[in-house]
This record gives structure tokens, C-alpha cells and sequence, in this order.
């Protein structure tokens, strides 16, 4: 058996034996034992001499945890608490903010704004009228039609602020989103700060309980001498500098006595140098000179190339209002992705409502959808908006109008057959031609192009069949060719009640789209509005 012996006088020598997990018993005078812990701390009992060797690092311990609670917890709760009272004001502004000054004046913009205003205006029009003509302004009918004028003005104000606040709530919530995760994380370190200060508390009660119940040992701590006198200490230090500091004259003296170890053979000949200050001088001012030259080019070509960045920028810059923003890219990562599938879904599905409430309830049956030039994300949107409208219950047909370049097909999932150019050149009848899809949409492709059916696009054949189409349908949804490149597609525009012009993020350029809209004011198209395409997922929550 392992560990030390102890006897009493006449008694048997005894072994006892290692604790496991514990050092053995060492006289006094040795270094601190290691202290048995768990079930060991039970048998073995702290003695006296024990207790003496703990007493300074419980002592020690009880100032580390003193200061640590009375210091660094405190502070560090405080600016924890602070920091969450400061991220809940700034949740509380974005709740009760107005929107800023630019959407509010972007607001303006929206159709049901303008037509509300234009309201208030003839009002106030037939008031000043009616004032001339009465020559009395407590004329009761002055009186009527003044109280509706200022009603319809608040109303105006009242619908233009709450267009702000919609188109205000996808930046806030992103804003307020991060707030939030943010206001979390400084919740959770608050937490995880108090339980280390109520761990620290109650470690400090258990090591002060301890140290109280050995008074006469603290005593005897308290008035033991230190183990050094600090004069003696401070002295042979100050002895140890001073002597280091004579031996390093010394050797500093010896130096500078003894002879030269290098001396010079003959003057060396002074090389032929560069002026390497002009030479670095001029290669700086040329390489700034290049760095502006590139910048002025990519500021030249971006200003002339302006495209759509953001909804923000197309919402305050753009020349007509936006009526729907999409999370759809032409990569193809939204089919692959269920989330993002969604997020498009929805995000049509609010375009329908929009163009259903806003436009076909006003007995609009035509809808246009094109775009300034192409690859802009037209047949996406205008197969995505007739499949939601027919789901809606409207009876939707979907007509592919690009002749050119026929695209809807494929979203459908049949063959380019007969379709528009065939009905164009009369060589089919609308009735067998329309195709009824799984999705309950009734579809009509484009068919096969040929001049002849160039030719009738734009005259009064393209008439005849419009009015066909529309007969047996609710909804006739037209997806045209780019409206700035051909002919069909203005013609198109032109004989429909709403035109939707989509544009794609870093794709559209603004001045394409300021030129696009200019050309559909020029034809007095009665509705139209703008599709934003590639937009973020917070962006769509607007």
C-alpha cells in the first residue's frame, strides 16, 4: 500500500493509503498540497494546518471576486443596458416616423394620388366658379362645394401619405429586422452577464463563509510581517542599476581609448546619381493622371448608361409609378430555391391584385406587358400574371404578341404551332388555335413569322382579331415585342387599356425607360405602370 505512515505513541504504525485523484500528505514546510475535491473532500476533514495553507488564496480569491463584481460585471451590465434602451428607441422611431421627404414626394406619382388630387382640384374649380357667379360666399351651394373641396383635399393628403408609408415598409423593415438581431444578441450577452455575476456572488459568499470560520487564523494572516523589507529590497536594487551603469562607462571608455579598427586606403569616387525625387515625383503624377483619366471615362459612360440599381432609385427617379416589384432573376436559382419560389409567387400574385382591383375592376380587359428593350424579364412576368389571374377565376387569355421572337411556349410547356401570325394571315380560326392549359389559362403562341404577317400586325387585320380575342375572355393579357425596337409592339400598346413596362435590375437603363414612358403618354394609353424584376426579398415586402 502507497502513502505516507502516521503513528501515535504507543501505537501501531498504520498506512494510509492515496486518496484517487488526490496528492499525498506532505509535512509542513513543503509547497501547498493539492486538496482532494468530490467524494474525498467528504472523508478527509480541513485541519488546522490545512486551513492555514488555504487562507491566502482564499484571501486572494475573495479580492478577485470582490473586484470583479463591484467593477467589471457592474460596468459591463450598464453598457449592456444601455445599449438595449438605445436599439428599442431607434425600433420605437421606425414605428412612429414619417416617411421620408423623397417618397413622399415619390407617392405622387401613384394613379389613385393623382386622380384624388385632380378631384380636389376641379372642386376647388367649381368653387371659384360658383363664388364669381353667386357673388355671396355664404351662397349655400358656395358653402357645399367648398366643404368638398376641402374634404377632397384632405383626402388626397390622406391617400398620399399612406401610398409613402406602403412604399416606406420594405426599407423599414429591413432596417427594423436588423435592429432586432441585433437587440438580441446584446439581450442574450446581458443574460449570459448576469448569470456570471450571480455565479460570482455566490462563489464570493461560500469563500467569506470559509475565511469567517477561521477568525484566529485571519488574525494571524493579518499581523504576520511581510516576508521582505521593502528598504533593504529598494537598496540592493538601486546597488544593481548603479553598478550596471559603472560597468557600462567603463567599457564605453575603453572604446572610445583604443585605435581605430577600420582605416580609409584611398577617397572612394563619388558615383553618378539620378535625381530619384523627380523620377518618383513624376511617376506619381502620372499614375494619378491615368486614375482620373479611367474615372472621368467610367463617369461619362455610367451617367450616359444609367441602369436601375435599386427600388429606391426607380421609385424617386423613374418616370412613372411602380406597381410591382418581383424577386426573380433569369439565372434560374428561383426554381432551385423553394424560399425564393415563394417570395416570386407571392410577389406576382400582388401584381394581380393590384392590376385586378386597380384596372379590371374599372372595366380594363387588355393588358399589355413589354418592355424597353428585350431580355428584360417581359415573358416571365406577363405568363406569371395571366397564370394568376386565371387561378383568381378570371377567364385569362395569354397571347405571345412577340412574333420575332416567340418566348412564352417554353412556360407553357407545348410547341410553337398555330398561333397569331397564322390568325394574322387568315389561314387558321382563333376558336381551334387557343390552347387550354393544365393551369385552367387559355393560351395563343405565336406561330410561324413570315412578312405577310408582319405587314397585317399593324394594320386593321391586327383590329379585327383583337376584338375577336376579347369577346369569350374576362382578360386578354398581350406580351409584345420590346416597345423601342419594333413596330408591332407600338401598335399593340396602342390598342390596350393598361401597359405594364418591366425592367430588370442592372439590365434597364433610365433613360431607355424615361423613353419608353414618354412614347406611351404620346399614345394616351389610359393606365400604365412599371414592374421592378430582380428586386431583394425585402424589397418585395413594399
Amino acid at each position: 500500500m502507497n502513502g505516507p505512515h502516521f503513528a501515535a505513541p504507543g501505537s501501531m504504525v498504520m498506512p494510509i493509503p492515496t486518496l484517487p485523484g488526490a496528492g499525498g500528505i506532505v509535512p509542513a514546510g513543503d509547497p501547498a498540497p493539492v486538496l482532494p475535491t468530490g467524494p474525498a473532500a467528504d472523508i478527509i476533514a480541513e485541519t488546522d494546518a490545512i486551513k492555514r495553507m488555504m487562507l491566502p488564496s482564499r484571501i486572494a480569491t475573495r479580492q478577485r471576486l470582490e473586484n470583479e463584481i463591484n467593477y467589471r460585471h457592474e460596468s459591463a451590465l450598464k453598457e449592456r443596458t444601455e445599449v438595449i434602451n438605445s436599439l428599442k428607441q431607434q425600433l420605437e422611431a421606425l414605428k412612429t416616423g414619417a416617411p421620408a421627404a423623397e417618397v413622399i414626394a415619390a407617392a405622387e406619382n401613384d394613379p389613385e394620388v393623382q386622380a384624388a388630387e385632380a378631384k380636389a382640384k376641379k372642386l376647388w374649380g367649381d368653387y371659384n366658379y360658383l363664388k364669381r357667379v353667386a357673388q355671396d360666399p355664404n351662397d349655400p351651394r358656395v358653402v357645399r362645394v367648398k366643404s368638398q373641396a376641402e374634404a377632397a383635399d384632405k383626402e388626397a393628403a390622406k391617400l398620399k401619405y399612406d401610398r409613402a408609408v406602403q412604399m416606406e415598409t420594405g426599407r423599414r423593415q429591413g432596417k427594423a429586422n436588423e435592429l432586432i438581431k441585433q437587440l438580441e444578441l446584446a439581450e442574450r450577452g446581458k443574460r449570459s452577464l448576469e448569470e456570471q455575476h450571480r455565479m460570482s456572488r455566490k462563489q464570493l459568499d461560500d469563500v467569506r463563509k470559509q475565511i469567517e470560520e477561521t477568525p484566529a487564523l485571519v488574525k494571524e494572516a493579518e499581523e504576520k510581517p511581510p516576508m521582505f523589507d521593502p528598504l533593504r529590497t529598494d537598496i540592493n536594487m538601486h546597488n544593481n542599476i548603479l553598478a550596471g551603469m559603472i560597468a557600462q562607462a567603463v567599457r564605453l571608455q575603453y572604446e572610445l581609448k583604443s585605435p581605430p579598427r577600420v582605416q580609409p586606403l584611398q577617397p572612394a569616387s563619388t558615383p553618378a546619381q539620378k535625381d530619384s525625387k523627380k523620377q518618383i515625383a513624376a511617376t506619381i503624377v502620372a499614375g494619378l493622371m491615368g486614375f482620373g483619366l479611367i474615372g472621368l471615362g467610367a463617369v461619362a459612360y455610367e451617367s450616359r448608361a444609367k441602369k436601375v440599381s435599386s427600388l429606391v432609385e426607380l421609385k424617386t427617379t423613374g418616370p412613372t409609378a411602380v406597381i410591382g416589384v418581383v424577386p426573380w432573376t433569369p439565372d434560374g436559382t428561383t426554381a432551385r430555391d423553394p424560399v425564393k419560389r415563394a417570395d416570386v409567387n407571392e410577389a406576382i400574385d400582388k401584381l394581380r391584385a393590384y392590376v385586378a382591383q386597380t384596372w379590371l375592376a374599372r372595366g380594363a380587359t387588355t393588358v399589355a406587358v413589354t418592355s424597353p428593350l428585350g431580355d428584360e424579364g417581359k415573358s416571365f412576368t406577363a405568363f406569371g400574371l395571366a397564370s394568376s389571374l386565371a387561378q383568381a377565376g378570371y377567364k385569362t387569355l395569354l397571347v405571345d404578341f412577340d412574333l420575332r421572337n416567340p418566348s412564352l411556349h417554353p412556360y407553357a410547356g407545348v410547341a410553337n404551332g398555330t398561333g397569331v401570325c397564322e390568325l394574322l394571315r387568315g389561314e387558321a380560326d382563333p376558336r381551334g388555335s387557343v390552347l387550354t392549359l393544365p393551369n385552367g389559362l387559355n393560351f395563343l403562341p405565336a406561330g410561324k413569322w413570315s412578312d405577310e404577317a408582319r405587314q397585317a400586325a399593324v394594320g386593321g387585320r391586327l383590329e379585327t382579331l383583337l376584338s375577336r380575342l376579347r369577346e369569350p375572355f374576362d382578360c386578354v393579357v398581350l406580351h409584345g415585342h420590346a416597345l423601342l425596337t419594333v413596330a408591332e409592339s407600338v401598335e399593340i400598346a396602342r390598342r390596350s387599356e393598361v401597359v405594364l413596362l418591366c425592367t430588370l435590375y442592372r439590365e434597364t437603363r433610365l433613360p431607355l425607360l424615361r423613353r419608353a414612358a414618354e412614347r406611351l403618354t404620346a399614345m394616351e394609353v389610359p393606365y400604365s405602370g412599371v414592374v421592378y424584376l430582380g428586386a431583394t426579398s425585402n424589397e418585395a415586402l413594399c
